[in-house]
């Protein structure tokens, strides 16, 4: 059956229409993934640890020349990232393993230049 107010066809209900109204800002805000309607601080513990691709840039160790600034990385992994995964072997509990294994907060992505861009945040 033929919406008669917008004209889509409602294949859902046979015989039904189709109603639609326009989406709140709430209600689209509701529906779209986190990561395009927040910024990097309104996210939760949760939807920011999320965010991690996998790159294992922070679980490679590197090395910062004084005079120039400039990081290089090393073939040198963290012992606790898997390097098929690239994944840690056990997050929850890697500070037990590696007690200076740095857990990222906002501020440090924002300061760290050897971290890939937020480029998929709304920051």
């Amino acid at each position: 059956m033929e919406n008669q107010a917008t004209g889509i066809s409602d294949i859902s209900k046979p015989g039904g229409i189709l109603y639609t109204t326009a989406m709140t800002d709430t209600e689209l805000e509701n529906t779209a993934p986190f990561w395009k309607t927040k910024t990097l601080r309104q996210m939760t513990d949760t939807e920011w640890e999320s965010l991690c691709d996998g790159c294992g840039r922070c679980c490679l160790n590197k090395v910062e020349f004084e005079d120039t600034g400039e990081i290089v990385f090393t073939n040198i992994r963290c012992k606790m990232l898997d390097p098929v995964s690239c994944r840690c072997m056990d997050y929850e509990n890697r500070q037990q393993h590696v007690p200076d294994c740095i857990r990222l907060t906002i501020e440090e992505v924002e300061t760290l230049p050897w971290l890939p861009p937020p480029a998929a945040t709304a920051s």
